[in-house]
């Protein structure tokens, strides 16, 4: 672990911390509303994609061993980072199928059909 990297370790657990509560309020509406882009279920998935650019910006920024032994809560587990991310890639496909947008690499398809970054991110 890098001697400096504390700072930046203990805000990638917060902001995967709010990454997991927005995904668990994804879940929950695709419960209540499954197989349709609600407002609600856009306006998370636009929230998460920036709180997901801003965490791996800060990932980046630690040193490979730290990315390897970073810890964050998921669900009521500590998991590593790395698990973290790919645990979010079946809700990620569902939620892209259904609005467009592609929470773990920061786009959207516009109403043109390209795939073009999400503003903000």
């Amino acid at each position: 672990m890098g001697l400096f990297d504390f700072g930046d370790r203990a805000t990638i657990q917060t902001l995967a911390y709010r990454i997991g509560v927005g995904v668990e309020q994804m879940e929950s509406e695709l419960r209540n509303s499954p197989n349709e882009a609600t407002p609600m279920l856009r306006g998370l998935a636009h929230t998460i994609a920036e709180e997901i650019y801003k965490t791996t910006i800060l990932v980046h920024s630690l040193s490979k061993s730290s990315q390897d032994s970073l810890k964050v809560d998921f669900k009521k587990r500590k998991i590593n980072f790395w698990t973290f991310f790919t645990e979010l890639v079946p809700l990620c496909e569902v939620v892209e199928s259904l609005t467009g947008f592609n929470i773990l690499d920061c786009t959207m398809i516009n109403k043109y059909g390209q795939k073009v970054k999400i503003p903000g991110t």
